[in-house]
């Protein structure tokens, strides 16, 4: 009797998928998606308003802006019961960390509004609170509440980056907003239009507006890669004044696409 042996040829994809499925582990291959608060990577991914949004962390050298420590802590960043995020500056161990959060996915024209539940005209003269749209540091549109370092100025600025060009940036007194307030950067393919009004009322009769500001000049973000970012740091990260630690509220967000 003969005896016959048979050739079969593995087809060359199968051939490498085997070889990876030796050489590699399965976690590498089908990645598991992490819950939304789970660090990994360094980075930490938490749920605020119906979005995803990674949780800043700095490691032992300190980033811009400030510099500054940002901490990935549920210290410094948590968002509570009722759905509210809140950004928290801590003293640790005698160093000042500070809180940020970048929403996943880029952005586009669009309207978006912030709702704060936080006194912003009542921080520490050290201390910077940021609702912005960014893709670096020539493609930014802010409303921050600081004074810079200064304790004499007013609290309130919307700024078209780069800020030191003339008609860039408007400075107004945030003294009105109380502890609920809304903010609003429209963001449009040939202007930007600032709002800041007391209250969380979606109606524009019941609005008591703080300020608002239309920008048309040529500075207007490009329309890629933007992020929408908010934070709670310190100025050239000089520690607060008063040597109290702060806090931001936001009770919620929302984005609605341009047309």
């Amino acid at each position: 009797m003969t005896i016959k042996t048979a050739f079969y040829r593995i087809p060359s994809g199968l051939m490498i998928l085997i070889l990876l499925l030796l050489i590699m582990p399965l976690s590498t291959l089908f990645p598991v998606e992490c819950s939304n608060d789970t660090p990994y990577e360094g980075r930490r991914v938490i749920s605020f308003a119906g979005h995803e949004w990674i949780v800043s962390y700095s490691g032992e050298r300190a980033k811009t802006p400030g510099p500054n420590y940002f901490s990935n802590s549920e210290d410094n960043v948590w968002v509570d019961s009722r759905g509210r995020l809140h950004l928290r500056i801590t003293s640790v161990n005698g160093r000042w960390e500070c809180a940020e959060v970048i929403l996943i996915g880029a952005v586009s024209h669009g309207k978006y509004t912030f709702r704060i539940s936080s006194d912003i005209n009542g921080y520490d003269k050290n201390i910077v609170a940021g609702l912005f749209l960014y893709r670096d540091d020539q493609n930014e549109a802010d409303i921050e509440f600081s004074r810079w370092g200064d304790g004499g100025t007013t609290a309130g600025q919307f700024t078209v980056q780069p800020s030191d060009r003339e008609g860039n940036l408007l400075r107004f007194d945030a003294g009105r907003a109380g502890k609920r307030s809304t903010h609003i950067i429209n963001w449009q393919r040939e202007s930007i239009h600032f709002t800041s009004f007391r209250g969380h009322s979606p109606s524009s009769g019941e609005r008591l507006i703080i300020s608002e500001w239309e920008y048309s000049g040529k500075d207007i973000p490009t329309e890629t890669r933007v992020k929408v970012m908010i934070n709670l740091w310190l100025f050239r990260g000089v520690t607060p004044s008063d040597r109290k630690e702060a806090e931001l509220i936001i009770e919620d967000f929302s984005l609605t696409p341009g047309r």
